[in-house]
């Protein structure tokens, strides 16, 4: 089975998912393949012409945004105010990744579920997105090095990859929709600083 068809089944076991007592009020939802970029359905290889090799990234979030809509869409650009920041910074988002070459990366949550904003993720429901499903995803993509993006991600990957007994190589990157002034170009330049670490690095093919 390829790498597209294993992730298209994992998504249709997340669609259909019972598990969490509230499951009703959740949405399922997963990065949606646009703008040049295959989000969930990429198979995380990453081309490092300088070096002739490639390398298998995923890039983690802790949760989807509040206002994410379901499988392949994100808000319309002219809906409400939340959904129109969530629509700018999840083009921001993916405008970076082709930038940089990472346009194949596979793109994931570690809850799976988009919930009401006031929502906390309880410990029930971080198991079974990381028994169920991103477990699977890891021996899906089988990355060589896991990006997770923002401090609160970074913390529960390490923790996740200690429960799993994985030992991927790991490096955080602050969040794309991290607020202030000076939070996208933060991104931008640690994106880029990501992709100019490859190009020395040991990892991949």
């Amino acid at each position: 089975m390829s790498v597209k068809d294993g992730l298209l089944k994992l998504w249709n076991e997340i669609k259909d998912c019972n598990a969490c007592p509230r499951k009703r009020k959740y949405i399922p939802w997963a990065f949606p393949e646009r703008w040049g970029v295959k989000g969930f359905l990429g198979d995380g290889t990453v081309n490092i012409s300088e070096l002739g090799k490639t390398i298998k990234i995923m890039f983690v979030s802790f949760r989807p945004s509040t206002v994410a809509r379901s499988w392949g869409e994100f808000p319309d650009p002219k809906s409400s105010r939340s959904q129109k920041i969530s629509f700018e910074n999840a083009r921001f988002y993916y405008s970076c990744l082709k930038e940089y070459g990472f346009e194949n990366a596979h793109l994931t949550d570690i809850i799976k579920c988009q919930k009401p904003v006031k929502a906390e993720v309880t410990p029930v429901e971080l198991r079974n997105c990381v028994t169920k499903f991103l477990s699977k995803e890891i021996e899906i993509v089988k990355p060589d090095l896991i990006v997770t993006l923002g401090r609160e991600t970074s913390i529960f990957m390490i923790c996740i990859q200690a429960w799993l007994k994985t030992d991927i190589p790991q490096l955080s990157l602050p969040h794309y929709a991290q607020r202030g002034s000076d939070g996208k170009k933060r991104f931008r330049e640690a994106l880029k600083g990501l992709r100019d670490l490859l190009k020395g690095s040991k990892i991949g093919n």
